[in-house]
């Protein structure tokens, strides 16, 4: 029975949230055209899956009985945050003039910013791990 329910609670939230994509998709490009078009109907599939995302997350988070948020989001969020600034401005110090170097730089950085993000995760579960 719980099967039925959840697959019938997972259509209605793919319903409301294509409904919601296609109304901003048809809102939106009634007065656009060329670029302007094309930017109306990426915004509203992103609409589209947000709501359903965020409908489908609190759904769930209800029927388990729980916030389905971690308490280390805020520190990886903020993480993230400060290694993409960090990397925005490495590649405007960097400034590559190429493809060539473009590909370089952008591997170099993400290469980077996984490895200071790992550190951080790994900073994270360290923190865990001692008793308070």
């Amino acid at each position: 029975m719980a099967g039925v329910v959840w697959t019938t609670a997972t259509t209605g939230v793919a319903w409301i949230g294509t409904i919601l994509g296609v109304a901003v998709m048809f809102v939106g490009a009634a007065g656009a055209d060329g670029e302007a078009l094309v930017f109306v109907l990426g915004l509203g599939h992103s609409v589209a899956f947000t709501a359903s995302t965020l409908i489908l997350w609190v759904y769930v988070a209800r029927r388990v009985g729980a916030s389905l948020v971690p308490r280390e989001l805020p520190l990886v969020v903020g993480a993230s945050l400060i290694l993409g600034i960090v990397g925005w401005a490495a590649l405007r110090l960097v400034d590559p003039t190429g493809p060539t170097q473009s590909t370089v730089t952008a591997l170099a950085l993400g290469a980077a910013g996984v490895l200071a993000y790992y550190g951080v995760l790994l900073a994270v579960v360290a923190v865990r791990r001692v008793p308070s």
